[in-house]
């Protein structure tokens, strides 16, 4: 196996492991979600909206490891939503404490994306 292909299965699992547990977390309507919700002044639909993007680019970053294309898609995906996050967590002044999920998650993805071009790339 190489380097990159371990890459791509290490970075992968990792972030779609929290983003996983963060989907279900919105999807499931769990108080520290909701919590969430409303400390970013955002309706709790459109929130549980995000957790169902998070749960189908988990469903993504799994397919990809065999139809990388697809893949690429989710890494790419994932990459927005966590951007989306930490300026979110920026703009309520949240401590970097409460964003280290978004930004280990931001590498992770990040890392898996960049496998993911690699691999499609030859």
């Amino acid at each position: 196996m190489s380097t990159v292909h371990v890459l791509l299965l290490a970075s992968g699992a990792v972030s779609g492991l929290i983003v996983l547990g963060s989907g279900l977390g919105k999807i499931t309507g769990q108080p520290v979600m909701k919590e969430r919700a409303e400390h970013f002044s955002v309706a709790w639909e459109r929130y549980r909206l995000i957790g169902f993007l998070e749960v189908a680019a988990v469903v993504g970053i799994v397919a990809g490891l065999w139809v990388h294309a697809l893949g690429l898609l989710a890494g790419v995906g994932v990459v927005a939503l966590m951007l989306g996050a930490v300026s979110v967590h920026l703009r309520f002044g949240d401590p970097v404490k409460a964003m280290t999920p978004a930004l280990l998650v931001l590498a992770g993805s990040g890392a898996y994306t960049v496998a993911q071009a690699v691999v499609l790339g030859g």
